[in-house]
């Protein structure tokens, strides 16, 4: 650090780079920052790490450590060395439900003195969610349902999405379907589950495969019109991870792919497992995360998503190119209920081929290029502008609590989840799963890439209700009172 003088704001989260044990140690020169206690990764894992996190920018540092013990102990290292500019250490013996209220945020929200936006931002961060990990990226809600139209009307409450109801639970046939599987799913290991997919997830190459060595997959002629649990024939495996992955998804037969996401989320089948126990293969049929799907076009999105797509672009047909049939998809498709991004409210380029890639050709023979736009939308820095008026619009502001509840809070987990149709595979679940006791090394790395690529929900915040925002005319009323 040389003769500066530094403050450090720590936040502690846990890696895993190269199969080793890191921590990082973030340096923010010239402020005073609280020091608050992070997770990577939805498990108690052996491998842990420092970061920071500074308004103007962020800085990191990695230094490898055996397991979380080393990490707890470096930790209190640190904290007992005292740095000069290290402050408030109090808070990082506080949860984040704790910080939350703490530091007000809610009360502050309510009225109306933070946007949404910048409020949702807070809560993804406090829940553990962050820019720097795509498998726990901050997620925003589908806040409109109109994209056909050639005028948005934001004082037409249809224009909304439902807040008060998760994505899975937006279209009624489906829902049924869902709660269908729901009730008579019966699994001595694995709780029930409404979705098999999740609304945020990192994503990966090739099909997901938990609790199990996966010795078999569906591929022949005529699938598109067949049962994909008929038709069971062995490819060439490799071993991946500890899994052993007979093919990549996107190496699957194209007929087979689009009638999997048509009529199916899941395919399940019983066999025995590779570590001394039976499961069900859960394979979620959609291999591009939403974190994935929406940023793509933007660097360093383009770069990983070539990477995770084992060295090219998925099939044009399947990225993403038209918003209306995404928001159609995340309706209708029972493998598809991911939310948005953060940068669908702020950065028009998401949009656009801003460095000219070639994407590749749909199936039609068009190229992928710029994103499709509704109607009512004259480039994409207007769609962004509505976008983000619509985020902070009465409307939305008085039924965000709702999704607030669904996402972060007492609807997340437990009873409330049940009865609100928002139960998502058990494994995402923040402390279902401690990695650090499973001694088994292809159970642990199986058990580390099912979490880091299904997706993780964040940390519950609240266990009661998220209080509604103030209306916007009681809030100019009372200033107006207190002026006078």
């Amino acid at each position: 650090m040389g003769k500066r003088r530094v403050a450090y704001s720590i936040v502690i989260r846990q890696h895993l780079i190269d199969d080793k044990n890191y921590l990082g140690l973030l340096p923010c020169l010239g402020h005073n920052h609280p020091l608050v206690i992070k997770q990577y990764k939805k498990w108690a894992a052996s491998t842990s790490s420092f970061v920071v996190r500074d308004k103007a920018q962020w800085r990191s540092g990695l230094f490898p450590l055996e397991n979380i013990e080393s990490r707890k102990s470096a930790y209190r290292a640190i904290v007992q060395a005292r740095p000069p500019h290290l402050n408030n250490i109090y808070l990082a013996t506080q949860k984040p439900e704790q910080i939350l209220k703490r530091t007000q945020l809610m009360e502050r929200w309510a009225r109306w003195e933070i946007s949404n936006f910048e409020y949702l931002m807070e809560l993804n961060t406090l829940a553990g969610r962050s820019y720097n990990d795509i498998t726990q990226y901050p997620v925003f809600p589908w806040i409109l349902a109109d994209y056909s139209s050639k005028k948005l009307d934001l004082q037409d409450p249809a224009t909304y999405r439902d807040l008060s109801k998760p994505i899975g639970a937006l279209n009624p046939e489906r829902l049924r379907k869902f709660q269908e599987r729901y009730s008579s799913f019966e699994d001595p290991v694995i709780p029930k589950f409404h979705y098999g997919s999740h609304y945020s997830s990192a994503g990966t190459v090739a099909v997901w495969v938990l609790f199990s060595s996966w010795n078999s997959w569906v591929e022949g002629s005529g699938m598109e019109n067949s049962d994909p649990t008929e038709k069971m024939k062995p490819w060439s495996s490799q071993r991946v991870g500890g899994v052993f992955l007979h093919k990549p998804w996107t190496e699957c037969p194209v007929a087979y792919q689009n009638h999997a996401r048509k009529n199916s989320e899941t395919v399940l089948i019983r066999e025995q497992h590779i570590c001394q126990f039976e499961g069900y293969i859960l394979t979620g049929l959609d291999p591009v995360s939403a974190v994935m799907y929406y940023l793509f076009r933007v660097e360093p999105f383009t770069t990983l998503s070539i990477q995770l797509q084992g060295g090219k672009f998925d099939h044009a047909d399947r990225m993403f190119s038209d918003i209306g049939s995404t928001w159609d998809g995340v309706l209708e498709d029972m493998s598809d209920v991911k939310e948005l991004v953060p940068e669908m409210f702020y950065l028009p380029e998401v949009l656009i081929n801003v460095n000219s890639i070639d994407f590749g050709t749909t199936q039609l023979g068009g190229k992928l290029d710029a994103v499709k736009l509704p109607p009512w939308a004259d480039n994409p820095v207007d769609f962004i502008h509505k976008h983000r008026i619509a985020l902070e619009s009465e409307h939305v502001s008085s039924h965000l609590h709702n999704w607030i509840d669904l996402i972060f809070g007492y609807k997340q987990r437990g009873k409330e989840a049940i009865e609100a149709n928002n139960v998502f595979f058990y494994i995402t679940y923040e402390g279902t799963v401690n990695v650090d006791k499973i001694e088994d090394p292809v159970q642990r790395r199986a058990t580390q890439d099912q979490i880091a690529y299904f997706g993780q929900t964040p940390s519950q915040l609240l266990t009661i209700p998220h209080p509604r925002k103030r209306p916007l005319v009681d809030v100019l009323h009372l200033q107006q009172t207190v002026c006078n």
